[in-house]
């Protein structure tokens, strides 16, 4: 089993990676540009995916066979404040990947706790990942910025998709294989689901940064791109967001994930009725 949890690991750390270098991602970190971030840039993320590399696995170990899911619940957070530890000593307290430990925490305890025989059904990751929110939901804690904006506005944020066992997955998924069968190269392919993503998820991350009024119009550039897509347009949409300070970052963590359950599909980890 522990080549089950190398493996899984491995899968995880590589999405974080393509998720990084998918290029340009429009007011996020990629390869060309700091996105709407004068405080971050790729190397900072490299660097980060580093420091918390360690607290990923430790997730798969947690949740190889165990079966209490309050007490895996409870180990997963703990394991999670201590990747962001991490993080935040390798990024001198610039929050690069917080989104992205509680979602891989959240996937992996689920993947792990409810395998059978190196295979995980869709449907029982969904449930356990519901179970672990339901647990963890009266730990939340007030006074971040997602929970303003959860008060202000009545949108989920990233704590409600858990809640939702990340159904997002079930139309994500998909879209990575009509993109391919298109001819859209893995770099388009993960673009377009961002793009998707931004259109369908509320990102609390983008209310708090720039308010309502410029969140719907942000949201409405991203459908009009995804209805007519190309290089030309994706740039005017990156400058857009660059300069205005929109960055849907709750989207980019969907997106790894997405990223992340399509190699755990492609590799049979993950069974999809």
């Amino acid at each position: 089993m522990l080549r089950y949890i190398d493996k899984i690991t491995k899968l995880a750390v590589e999405s974080l990676y393509e998720e990084l270098d998918t290029t340009p991602k429009p007011g996020l970190v990629d390869k060309e540009n700091n996105g709407a971030h004068a405080d971050m840039s790729y190397p900072l993320f490299v660097e980060s995916i580093k420091a918390i590399t360690p607290y990923i696995r430790e997730f798969a170990v947690l949740a190889l066979g165990n079966g209490d899911t309050h007490s895996l619940a409870l180990s997963l957070k703990e394991t999670g404040k201590k990747a962001e530890k991490a993080m935040f000593a390798a990024t001198k307290n610039v929050n690069t990947h917080k989104g992205a430990i509680f979602a891989l925490a959240m996937a992996i305890g689920a993947l792990v706790s409810k395998n059978i025989d190196g295979v995980t059904s869709i449907k029982a990751f969904s449930r356990q990942i519901k179970n672990f929110a339901a647990e963890l939901e009266p730990l939340l804690e007030n006074g971040t910025h997602g929970s303003q904006m959860r008060e202000k506005y009545g949108v989920k944020g990233a704590f409600g998709q858990a809640l939702d066992g990340y159904k997002i997955l079930n139309t994500t998924l998909p879209l990575f294989c009509e993109y391919a069968l298109k001819g859209y190269s893995k770099n388009d392919a993960n673009i377009l689901v961002l793009l998707k993503l931004i259109t369908m998820l509320d990102d609390t991350n983008v209310l708090y940064r720039v308010g309502k009024k410029e969140y719907d119009l942000a949201r409405v550039k991203a459908s009009a791109l995804l209805d007519n897509f190309s290089q030309a347009a994706l740039q005017c949409v990156c400058v857009n967001y660059n300069e205005n300070n929109i960055s849907f970052g709750g989207c980019a963590d969907m997106l790894m994930l997405s990223i992340f359950a399509q190699k755990l599909y492609e590799k049979g980890f993950l069974a999809v009725e």
